[in-house]
């Protein structure tokens, strides 16, 4: 039997007009196009056709997750598995930053000052943390002096990195 090989050339408009006839066509159209090429980019959950990412198990073990059904038990699924070792970071360092902080939450309507730790790419390309002081800029990792700040970077370097380097 001689295998013959075709290529077409279909486009956006004529891919959207097929979308929904048959099963392998919605396959192989969803494999060629993007969802806003085919202007059917989810709105809701129940829009998307699958949920595939990882989640963070209750023993904080990250696992890869599939199902073709949109439902309340998969909205803790991250897209990919660096968003969800980000989130993971987050969750312990938010309980460092309590640890550091005390009872002290920023007010970010006043013009208080506010010591940050935040992170940055240098002229060079290499990835850093640094700190810095802001007023009203809402942040994450936020603290009442530089120095609480300067000591949760240092002690909590690798966290920090693999927060930030995840989102």
């Amino acid at each position: 039997m001689t295998v013959v090989k075709k290529q077409i050339t279909l486009t956006a408009e004529d891919a959207k007009a097929m979308l929904g006839k048959s099963t392998a066509l919605d396959v192989l159209i969803r494999a060629n196009f993007t969802p806003t090429e085919l202007g059917v980019a989810a709105k809701t959950r129940d829009d998307l056709p699958v949920i595939e990412g990882y989640f963070i198990s209750h023993s904080s073990r990250l696992v890869p997750y599939k199902s073709v059904v949109p439902a309340e038990d998969n909205k803790n699924v991250f897209a990919k598995q660096r968003q969800a070792m980000a989130a993971l970071a987050w969750a312990q360092l938010t309980i460092f930053m309590e640890n550091v902080n005390g009872k002290w939450e920023p007010d970010w309507s006043t013009d208080e000052p506010k010591y940050c730790v935040l992170s940055k790419y240098d002229n060079e390309g290499k990835f850093v943390l640094y700190t810095d002081m802001f007023t009203r800029h809402q942040r994450n990792f936020v603290f009442k002096d530089i120095q609480s700040a300067k000591v949760f970077m240092a002690n909590h370097e690798e966290l920090l990195k693999n927060y930030f380097l995840g989102l």
